[in-house]
């Protein structure tokens, strides 16, 4: 995104968790008694990846899935509508389960079958409710059985970095197409635009996935967290937002420190 729009020093945030889906995604308890930060954020498009974990419940848990795609568009566009404007929603399907031949796990057959069953229902939701849907299991289908073992994931279904990348480079074509460069030519100047944005996600997942969340704002966050944490967050926040300042230069290509300033960002 940033080496494709480097002109539009676009934002992007991660705010998924582990084990979410479409109509179920669990916080712990007193989660947004700080505040939201997905509400704070302000989001004007979410890129929602459901429907792998959904998948095994098969073809029994099809409408279900249907039903939360749909309640969370209502849901998050209803909550997350900032003066009169609402989010916008891209769907994007699961990938291909890879056959990793190994007798300790799946040969993908089975799974394949029901991801498919879901792929099709995340596509009739998307038309239905407006939404833009991208495809990845067809072009990961393909991609993962041109070689035997797990080339792409760790185990058949989570991808690994040579699957991040190739699924990474799918997605950009299905949403932008190929006629424009999304990658710099020069590779050094990519690996190091990549760390920059690797960085700055690690100081955002300290904000809206931290650590021991229990000394945050559950049932520890007394006496010492309600005095501490809130104005953590505000240099936490303001460091994310040095970073995306950091990576916008390089990927405009300007000359950058050899690391970020985090001085005006306070105690």
């Amino acid at each position: 995104l940033h080496t494709r729009f480097p002109e539009k020093e676009l934002l992007v945030r991660n705010f998924g968790w582990p084990t979410d889906r479409a109509g179920d995604q669990q916080r712990p308890n007193d989660y947004t008694a700080l505040d939201d930060p997905m509400k704070v954020f302000d989001p004007s498009l979410l890129i929602c990846f459901f429907g792998a974990n959904e998948s095994f419940d098969g073809p029994e848990g099809i409408e279900s899935f249907k039903q939360g795609l749909q309640a969370f568009v209502e849901s998050k566009g209803s909550y997350l509508e900032h003066d009169g404007r609402r989010p916008r929603f891209i769907f994007v399907s699961p990938t291909a389960f890879e056959n990793p031949a190994s007798k300790s796990l799946p040969d993908g057959v089975a799974e394949n079958a029901n991801l498919q069953l879901y792929r099709n229902a995340m596509r009739e939701t998307a038309e239905k409710l407006g939404v833009t849907f991208v495809d990845l299991l067809t072009p990961t289908s393909k991609l993962f059985s041109d070689s035997d073992g797990a080339q792409f994931t760790i185990n058949g279904l989570h991808i690994n970095e040579a699957g991040a990348k190739a699924v990474a480079q799918q997605l950009d074509r299905s949403l932008f197409g190929a006629d424009q460069q999304s990658k710099p030519a020069d590779e050094l100047q990519y690996e190091k635009l990549r760390t920059a944005v690797i960085d700055k996600m690690w100081h955002h997942q300290n904000d809206y996935r931290m650590l021991n969340g229990w000394y945050v704002y559950g049932g520890r966050n007394t006496p010492f967290g309600v005095v501490n944490f809130p104005a953590e967050f505000v240099k936490l926040r303001k460091m994310v937002a040095a970073r995306d300042r950091y990576l916008w230069n390089i990927a405009q290509g300007k000359t950058v420190s050899y690391q970020v300033d985090d001085g005006p960002t306070g105690e």
